[in-house]
């Protein structure tokens, strides 16, 4: 055998020393790599967040009650219909009201012309007084002509504002005959859903009688229930207060709109209101919340980036580096999120994990399945390693 193929057979026989693990791998039908990025679990000193409870309630409610009596000839909305603001809720028979309008607006027209008329005299009145006055300068005219001509003035000024009183008297009844009217129908005041109907069709109510109840769900509050000592730490305008919707399992940071000045006697907790946004109509009244309110105290708490929390059906968990450096494989802790601290990271409790901990924050998406080998970018000095377990 030559040189050159000594070199051959020796590059070949590298060759085949780099594939057979990758052959035994496949052999074994082990899983491929996952090219992931980590960040370091803290334990660090931060501001504690306690949770309380509560429930969702609509920052509007109205109980639509009949402005005028009568027999209800419709009533188009059931429970749990939603209505926009101004909108008929219900009618009442109107033909008494309707005439009445009539009425009114027919003495009001009939002002208006007296009103036209009484003018009218007016002027010709004083077109004689003037005339009189040229007359009685060049001597063509007697005193007492004059005078009985500014009299027919005066009392031509008087019967027109007497006039124009009694247009504003028939102007006044027939606005009130129209408001009326209008009572006959009641209206949403705001766009909301119907709790619940209290009367029928066919009825006889009277003035006040309850119609609907109507709930607004775009004005939605979460009242949450927080003990006393932490009512000081959320009159702080900058506080924001995160409420979880725990049938939606929707969470949202909001400012304290309210701290209603009412503590339970035994509990010794204050009634805290939180504006909610729901333009998406999601969020319902009665809906359970779980608020978490700052405490002002500090203490210490582990540390993950929010990037590493994965869910399931059962709840959070991380993928973490186990083994032994340029060995990593993907093993698995569950994690319990407690707070969010910052923008980018959260508090969680996870007994599986320990300070320095390498936790998957890139690539945790599509690792599938535990036990994975890992090619980690961006290898952090240190780093510890932590008990391997399986979801759920």
């Amino acid at each position: 055998m030559n040189a050159k193929e000594h070199l051959w057979a020796r590059a070949l026989a590298a060759c085949a020393l780099v594939l057979i693990p990758v052959a035994q791998v496949r052999a074994q039908n082990g899983p491929p790599p996952q090219t992931v990025r980590v960040d370091l679990v803290r334990v660090e000193p931060v501001e504690q967040w306690r949770p309380v409870t509560g429930e969702l309630r609509p920052a509007r409610r109205a109980l639509l009650a009949a402005e005028e009596e009568g027999l209800i000839v419709e009533l188009g909305v059931r429970e749990g219909e939603t209505v926009a603001a101004g909108s008929i809720i219900a009618s009442l028979r109107d033909d008494q009201a309707r005439i009445e309008v009539l009425r009114t607006r027919a003495r009001a027209a009939a002002a208006s012309g007296l009103i036209v008329q009484r003018e009218a005299e007016l002027a010709e009145f004083r077109l004689d007084l003037e005339r009189l006055k040229e007359l009685l300068e060049r001597g063509s005219a007697a005193q007492t002509e004059l005078d009985r001509a500014s009299t027919l003035v005066k009392s031509a000024e008087a019967m027109l504002v007497q006039a124009q009183a009694g247009l504003e008297a028939d102007q006044a009844e027939l606005a009130q005959a129209e408001r009326r009217l209008s009572d006959m129908r009641l209206r949403a005041p705001f766009d909301g859903v119907v709790v619940s109907r209290r009367t029928e069709l066919g009825q006889w109510i009277s003035r006040g009688d309850a119609v609907v109840e109507l709930v607004s769900l775009t004005d939605i509050e979460a009242w949450i229930d927080v003990p006393e000592r932490y009512i000081d730490r959320l009159r702080d305008e900058s506080v924001q207060v995160r409420v979880r919707v725990t049938a939606l399992g929707v969470e949202v940071e909001a400012p304290v709109t309210g701290v209603v000045p009412e503590v339970d006697a035994l509990s010794r907790l204050f009634p805290v209101r939180v504006a909610m946004a729901n333009e998406d109509g999601r969020l319902k009244p009665g809906m359970s919340v779980t608020g978490m309110v700052p405490t002002g105290e500090r203490g210490e708490s582990m540390l993950l980036h929010k990037d590493a929390i994965m869910r399931d059906d059962v709840g959070a968990y991380v993928y973490f580096a186990a083994g032994m450096p340029g060995e990593e494989v993907a093993a698995v802790a569950r994690v319990e999120v407690l707070f969010a601290v910052g923008a980018e990271y959260v508090a969680v409790r996870a007994p599986q994990l320990e300070h320095g901990v390498r936790v998957v924050v890139e690539g945790n998406e599509r690792m599938g399945f535990p036990g994975r080998p890992l090619i980690i970018q961006n290898p952090p000095a240190g780093g510890a390693g932590g008990r391997v377990d399986q979801p759920g």
